[in-house]
């Protein structure tokens, strides 16, 4: 009986360790804004009639750190950031880059997740 309960406890435990959202392990590299961030800002976000620097009318353009903080960035706090909730929502309605532009990749979401864990730093 003994065995079955350990054995349980220990599933348990498992289950629950596999069923957390991990966060990805900061790496001692800095990751820089500009030889980072700003591709793939440029490539994946700053499109016409999203968050082109060209258009007059944007409220909300990607080119500096500066901007990025306007209510944005909560540099240290990933996961309290809007700019990183963008990119992961799960509601496909809200979810940046809108379609039909392709969904930012993996590895282009960990190094803004990285970068703001980091401190958002203009480098």
């Amino acid at each position: 009986m003994k065995k079955v309960i350990a054995l349980f406890l220990f599933a348990f435990a498992l289950c629950f360790f596999f069923a957390c959202k991990h966060e990805p392990i900061l790496p001692s590299r800095q990751v820089s804004f500009h030889d980072d961030i700003v591709p793939i800002v440029r490539s994946s976000c700053q499109h016409a009639g999203c968050h082109d620097p060209n258009d007059p009318n944007n409220e909300f353009v990607l080119d500096s750190v500066r901007s990025q903080y306007d209510n944005y960035v909560d540099a240290g706090r990933s996961n309290h950031s809007k700019l990183y909730e963008s990119i992961t929502d799960n509601n496909s309605d809200n979810i940046m880059p809108r379609p039909p532009y392709e969904p930012l990749t993996h590895r282009q979401i960990e190094f803004i997740y990285i970068w703001i864990a980091q401190g958002a730093k203009d480098n």
